[in-house]
């Protein structure tokens, strides 16, 4: 598993190569409370988006257990965590 450093120098390595150079950045990244997990990378424009996740711990996640303990409550959670990142994504888009 590489570090959060590691693909901070290798997207700076990329700037302004191929879709195809971009593939080299699969893979885990540690950071210091969770780790990214990249598992596909958009192949070219028109291609499926790139797909990346979020591993962490319960305790650093802040998230109660009685807010996933039925599949009902996990999806709630995943669908309240993902909008909010959307909203906070484009906040810093402008």
């Amino acid at each position: 598993m590489k570090n959060y450093r590691e693909l901070e120098k290798t997207l700076i390595s990329l700037e302004k190569k191929s879709y195809s150079a971009y593939k080299s950045l699969k893979g885990e990244y540690k950071y210091d409370n969770y780790i990214l997990s990249i598992d596909h990378v958009q192949s070219d424009p028109y291609a499926p988006p790139s797909k990346m996740r979020i591993v962490m711990p319960r305790k650093v996640s802040g998230i109660p257990e009685e807010l996933t303990d039925t599949k009902d409550k996990e999806i709630a959670v995943s669908d309240f965590l993902t909008r909010n990142f959307y909203k906070e994504v484009r906040k810093r888009e402008k």
